[in-house]
This record gives structure tokens, C-alpha cells and sequence, in this order.
């Protein structure tokens, strides 16, 4: 039985809509020279940009400060620290997801979003929480 996309039922078409729709994977790779692209049938392809050789560097704090405001970038950058403690306390700890939930005082569902680096789940006052349950002992400094 087909469904209303036209897959087999139980299966989703995640490209439907999409720009890339009907389109061959590409797997690229940036190098300062241009991007080297790969066909489906695996035969390489340069493509030169003008101008890219002379590409500048970005914020030395880190990619958010290029991408975001700077108090977004600070906080940003503030959790993605407190979500690298908690995944290797988890890596290091070598619990299961459900002890360490436990631990922590939150669900499985939350240490798999901790595991997997789904920021955008977690906010900076849940993640200094966990982190002080975990026993890491976060503390903020500043520096002008």
C-alpha cells in the first residue's frame, strides 16, 4: 500500500518539498583552493572560487561570536561548554542512559539530547544545574 507521498507505507520521502528533491547526493569538501565535489558514479570535479584564497579568519572566541549577537554568542558558547563537561562525564562515567538519569535527577530522553549535543534543548540554567549534580563544579568568570 502506497502512502499520500507515493513511499510505501512506514516510510516517509524526507526530501519531499525540499530544493534538493529528485537530485543526486553530492558529497562536498571546502579547501582554500575551491570545493571538490563527488558524483553519484564517484568521479571528482574542481570548482574555483574567485576570491576565496583570500578568506579571513573568524572571531578567535569561537564560531557563535561569528554567527550570533554577542550576548547570544556568550550564552551560546557558555552551554555548549557545560554540554562537552556533561557528555564526557557521561562518556568517562560509563553508566547507562538511565542510571544517569537518575543520577541527574532528569529522564532518559534528556541524557540522549545530552549524548547526541542537542543544545537547543537545554537551557544555562538547567545545564549549570545538571553539571553541579554530575559534580563538576561549573563557576562563570569574567574577564573584561
Amino acid at each position: 500500500m502506497k502512502t499520500t507521498n507515493g513511499s510505501p507505507q512506514g516510510t516517509t520521502n524526507a526530501t519531499k518539498g525540499s530544493p534538493f528533491s529528485g537530485r543526486p547526493k553530492e558529497v562536498q569538501r571546502r579547501s582554500p583552493q575551491g570545493t571538490t565535489c563527488r558524483s553519484p558514479q564517484g568521479e571528482a570535479k574542481s570548482r574555483n572560487r574567485p576570491g576565496q584564497a583570500g578568506l579571513t579568519k573568524g572571531d578567535a572566541r569561537g564560531v557563535f561570536y561569528d554567527l550570533f549577537s554577542a550576548e547570544q554568542a556568550a550564552e551560546l558558547a557558555m552551554r555548549a561548554t557545560l554540554l562537552r563537561g556533561l557528555q564526557a562525564w557521561l562518556a568517562a562515567s560509563g553508566i547507562t542512559q538511565t542510571r544517569a538519569a537518575a543520577t541527574l535527577g532528569t529522564t532518559q530522553a534528556r541524557i540522549s539530547d545530552i549524548k547526541r549535543g542537542r543544545i537547543e534543548r537545554f537551557s544555562l540554567d538547567l545545564l549549570v544545574r545538571l553539571a553541579g549534580r554530575a559534580g563538576l563544579r561549573p563557576e562563570v568568570r569574567l574577564a573584561a
